[in-house]
């Protein structure tokens, strides 16, 4: 599952923006050292900057009894900040005590609104117009979130002027629609700025 998939996952999607690291194990099929566990383990329980921080385990159904053990202790009381999850295409393989301490998430990808929005989304004005016109005020907002918050990410990359500009205008643009502003000059002063050469 890529970064991209797991922030999508519907019981995360509304963390997304606050999540500020994603700490990702791969077990192989030989399994993991147990000291690369517990070291995996304890760099995911330090505080992260942000509100919330991700501990992926995929493959968990390959760790061996005695890492399943050492896991089990994580999950017994995890620091509030962090979201755990297991990927496994064999939760039979896991201890019963690990499955009680889970919940099942779907990891699919968010159903599909009764719209699609354009492929260029904010990169072609009149495409971008024509759906900001067609789309429900909630869809557009739920939109926004998930383009700012993959600015945010892109910012972490590439702290550029161009890239902060485009966050504040979508974060502005967030805000007109909450506090139920006129939809349709809202939307025309956020493209007039987001196109502005």
């Amino acid at each position: 599952m890529t970064m991209a998939e797991l922030l999508s996952i519907p019981d995360i999607l509304p963390f997304k923006s606050e999540i500020s690291l994603i700490d990702q194990i791969e077990v192989i099929e030989k399994g993991i050292a147990i000291e690369d566990l517990r070291n995996a383990i304890a760099n995911a329980a330090q505080k992260p900057f942000g509100k919330y921080r991700i501990f992926y385990l995929q493959n968990a159904d390959e760790l061996s009894e005695v890492c399943q053990n050492t896991l089990l202790k994580f999950l017994e009381e995890p620091p509030t900040y962090i979201f755990v999850i297991i990927q496994t295409e064999h939760p039979e393989r896991l201890l019963r005590t690990i499955l009680s301490r889970l919940a099942k998430l779907d990891g699919n990808k968010p159903k599909k609104t009764d719209y699609e929005y354009p492929k260029k989304f904010l990169e072609d004005a009149k495409e971008t117009e024509a759906w900001f016109d067609k789309a429900k005020r909630d869809g557009v907002i739920n939109m926004l979130q998930n383009k700012l918050s993959d600015y945010k990410m892109v910012v972490l990359d590439e702290p550029k002027d161009e890239n902060i500009k485009k966050i504040l205008l979508l974060e502005q643009f967030i805000q007109r629609l909450r506090g139920n502003l006129n939809q349709k000059l809202s939307t025309q002063l956020f493209l007039l700025n987001w196109f502005q050469n």
